[in-house]
């Protein structure tokens, strides 16, 4: 969502739960450029800079289906 939002597109995530078995670990050792982080202080991380460019985050949502529409 992140590399969408930056070429100008508008990403929509769709989820349950944000984050997966990430934020239920404890800690996570040697992540690119970040030696020790907690799962779900990452998660927060990687979801605030989702939100600061523009993705939309819809959590606990049930989705039942989805349509493209064009916008052009």
């Amino acid at each position: 969502a992140i590399y969408c939002a930056r070429k100008k597109n508008a990403p929509v995530v769709l989820a349950d739960e944000i984050g997966g078995q990430a934020a239920a670990t404890n800690e996570i050792f040697n992540y690119p450029g970040i030696m020790a982080i907690s799962g779900m202080k990452l998660v927060d991380d990687m979801k605030k800079q989702a939100e600061s460019l523009g993705v939309e985050i819809k959590e606990k949502k049930k989705t039942v289906s989805v349509k493209k529409t064009d916008t052009q």
